[in-house]
């Protein structure tokens, strides 16, 4: 018995009896014997060392039973992660993120309302400043060659920023670039921060920046103007003895976003507008001492 592919002249399988009368040594062969000629017909088991042998691949297929894919390893695409929906203020950024689960590679494609985005086939959807058209619902197709799976909508909504405060309120209203902390917007050489905190004009230069010095119950003060409304600050009051830039300034009182506390050293009028502070050195043996204010804004 044989099975040959005729037409290329290769031997797929055989089975003989071979010998005198072909009376015994039955054997079994696959594939061709070298010469592919003289001899096509013996492909024994016997001599398989002199043969070229040849793969035989039979598949079966049952009445009326579905076709299975060949690579069973292939697993769909899951949303294990979906995007959450998030209100953002307008101008700020924002990122919607997913993750499926399944064989890589996975290739994902958000959509805004159903209709896809152009070039948008990462993870993740960033927006580096949302504006109110980028408001919606988002979604997004992850997908390999198993299949495909849709996440659940996420809604982005933008909404108005709130209006500034306290030291961005107060620089909002400076004309010109000169905004920063340190910059002096009118000129006059007083840093922006200092003149919030003595409440001074954004706009004209005035003296409330100025600090003057004086006595209380014989030692030596440093008064000066105070935005009480600047509660978005600490005031430093501190001493030394000198004014290099290595001097060790000890801090004589502190004003924590409005409230000097407990602090028994310092003097608050109210009465103007702003208010006038006195913080008086409590170093009673001084004889020769510096005070400043340090104004920070954490």
């Amino acid at each position: 018995m044989q099975i040959a592919n005729y037409a290329s002249n290769q031997m797929l399988f055989s089975f003989n009896r071979w010998g005198g009368g072909q009376a015994g040594n039955c054997d079994i062969g696959i594939g061709n014997y070298p010469d592919n000629v003289t001899n096509t017909d013996w492909k024994f088991t016997q001599s398989a060392t002199n043969y070229v042998t040849k793969n035989l691949y039979i598949f079966v297929r049952l009445t009326n039973a579905p076709i299975i894919a060949a690579n069973t390893n292939v697993i769909a695409p899951v949303i294990v992660t979906h995007p959450a929906s998030r209100t953002n203020f307008q101008n700020s950024a924002a990122i919607l993120a997913t993750l499926a689960s399944g064989t890589a590679p996975i290739t994902y494609q958000w959509r805004k309302g159903g209709t896809n985005i152009a070039t948008q086939t990462n993870a993740w959807l960033t927006f580096a400043s949302v504006q109110f058209t980028n408001a919606g619902n988002y979604d997004v197709i992850a997908s390999n060659t198993a299949g495909v799976a849709t996440s659940l909508v996420a809604v982005l909504s933008v909404t108005n920023p709130p209006p500034p405060t306290g030291y961005d309120a107060w620089a909002a209203q400076i004309t010109g670039t000169n905004t920063a902390y340190n910059q002096s917007a009118t000129g006059d050489g007083y840093a922006n921060l200092l003149k919030y905190a003595t409440g001074s004009s954004p706009t004209n230069s005035d003296n409330r920046a100025q600090m003057k010095s004086t006595q209380t119950n014989g030692l030596f003060a440093l008064k000066f103007s105070h935005n009480t409304n600047a509660t978005d600050l600490i005031l430093y009051v501190e001493g030394a003895y000198t004014t290099t830039n290595d001097a060790p300034w000890v801090g004589i009182a502190t004003n924590n976003h409005g409230s000097w506390g407990t602090t028994t050293n310092v003097s608050e009028d109210t009465g103007t507008d702003p208010a006038t502070d006195v913080v008086w050195d409590t170093d009673a043996t001084a004889t020769n001492r510096f005070l400043r204010l340090r104004v920070t804004r954490p």
